[in-house]
């Protein structure tokens, strides 16, 4: 310990600023919680990336409980229909309504490839193929 002190004080720090530069006290259980969400906050780009994802994964999940539409049946009266109150972005050629091609597409997306990258990521591999996944 005394080694430490005589290097600290051959750079110019002594007594009390020693103090200083000590490990900082490990948070736990509820303070660490409250020191992240507030760190979180005054973070501007995260908080706006979280309200993209909760904007996407609303749209995604909740938007077909509230925007109804028939993606099974296809209707060749409804073909190429233009944007307007029955069908807000239009419709394909199939006559399938474009938003609720959207949503359905959306939810179908983002929950197949999740297991797999989250599988991939806890096993190391990247985006090439993984030797795990091989048989032997």
């Amino acid at each position: 310990m005394a080694e430490v002190e005589t290097l600290l004080a051959s750079v110019g720090v002594a007594g009390e600023d020693c103090d200083t530069l000590r490990a900082p006290k490990v948070l736990r259980g509820r303070a660490r919680r409250q020191s992240f969400a507030a760190a979180f906050v005054e973070n501007r780009m995260g908080v706006a990336g979280l309200g993209i994802v909760v904007t996407i994964a609303g749209f995604c999940f909740l938007g077909p409980l509230v925007y109804h539409s028939d993606q099974i049946h296809a209707s060749i009266a409804l073909t190429n229909l233009a944007p307007g109150a029955g069908h807000p972005l239009g419709t394909d050629a199939n006559g399938f309504d474009i938003l609720g091609r959207l949503m359905v597409g959306a939810r179908a997306r983002s929950r197949s490839p999740l297991p797999l990258r989250s599988w991939r990521h806890a096993s190391g591999c990247s985006g090439a193929p993984c030797p795990a996944s091989r048989a032997v």
